[in-house]
C-alpha cells in the first residue's frame, strides 16, 4: 500500500506540472493584422505610443505586448509600461516615466519583421483608468527602439496617447488623432489552469483519498 501511495503522489506531481495554462485578456486595442511587415510608426526614445484602458474589477496582469518589430536587432528594442491614471482624460505624470504613477515596466524583444510579442509583467490593478505605454530608451530598452505597425483592425474606439519622451521636455503628452492609430497593444492576466485540468487534478486527489481509506 505505501508503494501505491507513492505512485499516486508522483502522478499528482506530474499533473500539477503539466496543467495547461490560459490567460484572459484584460484589454486589447485591436486584433492582429498582417505580420512579417517592416513598416509602421516609430516606438523609440523620441516617440512613446500608448492607449488608455479601464479596469472595472480587481485583476493581476500577467503580460503585456503587441504587434511590433525591432528597428535594429538584436536586443530588447521596446519597453512596455503600465501607468495609473486619475481618469479617462488623464496622462502619465512624467515624460521619462519616473513618477510613482508608473506601476511596472518590462522589456519586449521583437523580431526584425513584425510579429505579436509579449513580456511578463505582474501588476495588481484596482478598478480605475490606466495607460499602456510603449517606447524606447528607458528601462534598458535600446534608444533606436522599434516599430508598431498600424494595420491592425481596432476593437471599439481605442483612446490613443503619445509623447516625444524625455528628449523633448517642452512637448507634453497629447491625444493622438486619426491616422496615427490601429496599433495592437494588449494586457493579459496571469495564466490560470483550464477547467479540464482542474478535473484531472480532482480525480488524482480523489484517488489518493481512496488509497488512504483502503489502507486504514
Amino acid at each position: 500500500m505505501p508503494r501505491r501511495r507513492a505512485v499516486l503522489l508522483t502522478s499528482l506531481a506530474w499533473l500539477a506540472g503539466a496543467l495547461p495554462a490560459g490567460a484572459a485578456v484584460i484589454y486589447e486595442s485591436a486584433t492582429l493584422g498582417p505580420v512579417g511587415d517592416s513598416g509602421g510608426f516609430a516606438v523609440d526614445v523620441g516617440q512613446f505610443l500608448g492607449v488608455r484602458f479601464e479596469v472595472t474589477v480587481p485583476v493581476t496582469t500577467g503580460s503585456i505586448g503587441g504587434h511590433f518589430l525591432n528597428f535594429e536587432p538584436p536586443g530588447p528594442a521596446i519597453f512596455g509600461a503600465i501607468v495609473a491614471l486619475t481618469g479617462p482624460t488623464d496622462f502619465p505624470d512624467s515624460l521619462d516615466l519616473t513618477t510613482s504613477d508608473v506601476l511596472g515596466a518590462a522589456l519586449i524583444d521583437a523580431p526584425a519583421l513584425s510579429a505579436e510579442v509579449a513580456a511578463n509583467l505582474q501588476v495588481d490593478l484596482t478598478p480605475g483608468w490606466y495607460a499602456l505605454v510603449f517606447g524606447g530608451g528607458l528601462f534598458g530598452a535600446q534608444n533606436t527602439g522599434g516599430v508598431a505597425p498600424n494595420l491592425n483592425p481596432p476593437i471599439g474606439s481605442p483612446d490613443w496617447i503619445a509623447s516625444e519622451g524625455p528628449i523633448n521636455p517642452a512637448t507634453p503628452w497629447y491625444q493622438m488623432t486619426l491616422g496615427f492609430t490601429n496599433f495592437r497593444f494588449f494586457v493579459d492576466t496571469l495564466p490560470v489552469p483550464e477547467p479540464g485540468s482542474f478535473a484531472l487534478l480532482a480525480l488524482g486527489l480523489a484517488g489518493l483519498a481512496g488509497a488512504r481509506r483502503r489502507r486504514a
